[in-house]
């Protein structure tokens, strides 16, 4: 066989053969999804014990949340994110009057910032993940008879989640645990004044969870 018609025969067997390995090889490869994205969302924020006043603990209720997340895409399973949640719960006590009973003695704004990392595995249309990181909440308590001061405390979180995907659009929903580390047990500065008494942390970690939904668009 001349070299020409060897040069010619595998010179043919590559044009054939290099379109079909690189049509595996994308194959094989994730698609990229969009870098940015964008989520408003609403949920079900669950609040628990968080003021001390006396013998007595002071408890956030149940409450409606919502906000905004900004996500960076860097991969199929990698991604970057900021999350801003509020929410305006009632301050309880329990009632001196009717045992097993509370009542309500003012309400506590939570402005709660977050930069997760987000870890999961994904397809083009879906993404089930774990987002975790630190944060700030701002405490701002109103409370009947007291003079009650704003105070910011670091926090750390963590969240699961599911993502599912029409196009641009698409349905998240996140179950997220949230602890607020409050300082010294002891601080005095959060609420005292009138004939009310101080209200004081009760704890050092403040734990909290919220359960959301939301429309994410992707760009």
């Amino acid at each position: 066989m001349s070299l020409s018609l060897v040069v010619r025969r595998t010179a043919a067997l590559i044009g054939v053969a290099a379109p079909l390995a690189a049509g595996m090889l994308s194959a094989q490869e994730p698609e990229i999804p969009p870098p940015v994205e964008v989520t408003p969302f609403i949920g079900y924020y669950l609040g628990g014990g968080l003021y001390q006043k006396g013998d007595a603990t002071a408890t956030l209720a149940d409450a409606v949340t919502f906000g905004g997340r900004l996500a960076w895409i860097l991969s199929p399973t990698f991604g970057v994110e900021l999350t801003y949640a509020r929410t305006d719960p009632d301050l309880r006590l329990p009632s001196t009057t009717q045992p097993g009973t509370f009542e309500v003695v003012g309400d506590v704004t939570l402005d709660q910032l977050d930069l997760d990392a987000q870890i999961g595995y994904s397809t083009p249309r879906e993404m089930l993940y774990l987002a975790f990181g630190p944060g700030l909440v701002r405490f701002s308590p109103t409370i009947t008879g007291a003079d009650a001061g704003r105070n910011t405390r670091a926090s750390a979180n963590v969240g699961l989640g599911y993502k599912r995907f029409f196009g641009a659009l698409g349905l998240r929903l996140e179950g997220r645990y949230r602890g607020v580390f409050t300082g010294r047990a002891t601080d005095i500065d959060i609420s005292c004044g009138g004939t009310t008494g101080c209200y004081t942390y009760s704890k050092q970690v403040f734990s909290s969870a919220e359960f959301t939904a939301g429309l994410t668009a992707r760009f």
